[in-house]
């Protein structure tokens, strides 16, 4: 309680010399929403910013965002994960047990035997000696303690071409058998291309027993990774992915062009083709507006097939945050064939989190979008680096924010005309009065000379 009403009375000046070195106004930026806090009393609230800020900002350092106190005085914020640690999922290797085909539960027609110790792991599976023509897979689970969101399959080398839709089913009791996922897998090898999708995300399945169906006779399954989710007060949750699937507004000789409808903070792409099965290595570009130079931001192999009538394609590709409005897909070598159909943009992004020092005087209002704006000053940064330490996160309360309203409109979001060049006026007006003092000059000779013979 002490540290947080000391960080209080820190935030209160700092947010008073926030207010006097930027200048920016409320009644400037095209919209502002309500911020509605929780109950009690914080040094810092954090909210997730909506989709409709990123459809309206105008710059890509989201510099035209200023959180308002009651007063119209600007509060310091940051923008941006805050910086907590999250422990990557770690993998643990599960035992396989191959079994023959029709297996349902524990015994099948008395032919397959699942022996367990007390603690419920599998000893043996009696009955399975044919594991070269396995199409079911039994994993122990039974040792895991956290939920488990992938798993990672490995059937060895050697294969150029494997296409296979996978379904992964969960128990208890090795008896009654629940559906958790269905995954696409692949390995494809195209000249000096390899693509491997080996990896099948489960919703957090919990249960001590997987079963894998596994269509691919020729390639057994030689071994299986679990990826454990960190357990409850080791990680901070980060926001979900969203997703929003672009149509190509033109085509240029270098591929085609994609309006995002907003500076969003992407981390995902992927590509589809409906309807047409499509196997072709791509790049991604992408630049902030029509003015920037395009750069690179992803090349892969990406495909759209089918599998005994199921469709079967690529699983995104993370890339480091991109905020861009418009994005281009192109062949990754010029000497590739060209794409049979126009593609799809897939792109995935997670919204940030605003974290502001709850100074001046409540309510708080979020403001975005102004194409005038400077760059939002960040003074009380050194007091953010409180929420690094442990009990940072509890001493920050959360936020929403509440229906947005029109406060200078679209008419902020066009950027201000460039100020004259007034000294590049005058250095022009002196060039051109010179020009014309020395043609005068210049024209009285002449004359004399005339007048003369």
């Amino acid at each position: 309680m002490k540290a947080a009403a000391t960080f209080a009375v820190l935030a209160a000046l700092s947010a008073t010399a926030t207010a006097e070195s930027d200048s920016a106004r409320l009644e400037d930026f095209a919209y502002v929403m309500p911020i509605v806090t929780g109950p009690g009393a914080a040094p810092f609230y954090a909210l997730s910013l909506p989709e409709i800020v990123y459809r309206t900002v105008t710059r890509p350092d989201r510099g035209d965002i200023r959180v308002f106190d009651a007063d119209g005085r600007v509060v310091p914020h940051l923008l941006g994960p805050v910086p907590a640690p999250r422990r990557s999922g770690s993998w643990s290797r599960l035992p396989v047990f191959p079994l023959p085909a029709g297996t349902i539960g524990a015994t099948a027609g008395n032919e397959v035997h699942v022996r367990v110790d007390e603690r419920g792991a599998v000893i043996d599976v009696i009955g399975a000696d044919s594991a070269p023509t396995a199409s079911l897979y039994l994993l122990d689970a039974s040792a895991v303690a956290a939920p488990i969101e992938a798993l990672r399959l490995d059937w060895g080398e050697g294969h150029r071409r494997l296409l296979a839709r996978v379904r992964v089913e969960c128990s208890d009791d090795l008896d009654q058998w629940r559906e958790v996922a269905i995954g696409s897998l692949a390995e494809l090898r195209e000249a000096d291309a390899h693509l491997q999708q080996n990896v099948i995300t489960l919703p957090g399945a919990r249960c001590r027993y997987l079963r894998l169906a596994w269509p691919s006779i020729d390639a057994p399954i030689a071994g299986v990774e679990a990826r454990l989710a960190p357990l409850e007060g080791e990680s901070v949750p980060s926001p979900p992915v969203q997703w929003r699937e672009l149509e190509h507004v033109r085509y240029a000789d270098d591929g085609y062009e994609f309006d995002a409808g907003g500076l969003f903070p992407v981390t995902r792409v992927n590509v589809s083709w409906p309807g047409e099965r499509t196997l072709a290595r791509l790049r991604i570009d992408a630049r902030t507006d029509a003015a920037a130079t395009w750069r690179l931001v992803h090349t892969g192999l990406f495909f759209a097939l089918e599998v005994d009538g199921e469709p079967l394609g690529n699983a995104a590709a993370a890339v480091p945050p991109t905020l861009a409005r418009q994005w281009r897909i192109g062949l990754a070598e010029h000497g590739d064939p060209s794409l049979a159909a126009a593609p799809r943009l897939l792109l995935g992004w997670q919204p940030d989190r605003l974290v502001f020092v709850a100074a001046g005087t409540p309510p708080y209002q979020l403001a975005y979008g102004n194409a005038a704006a400077a760059p939002g000053s960040n003074i009380a940064a050194s007091l953010f680096e409180r929420l690094q330490h442990p009990g940072g996160a509890e001493e920050t309360g959360q936020a929403v924010v509440g229906t947005p309203r029109a406060v200078a409109g679209d008419g902020a979001l066009v950027p201000p005309s460039p100020p004259l060049p007034w000294q590049r006026i005058l250095l022009w007006a002196v060039l051109v009065l010179g020009v014309l003092l020395l043609a005068r000059m210049a024209l009285g000779l002449y004359r004399e000379m005339m007048r003369h013979g």
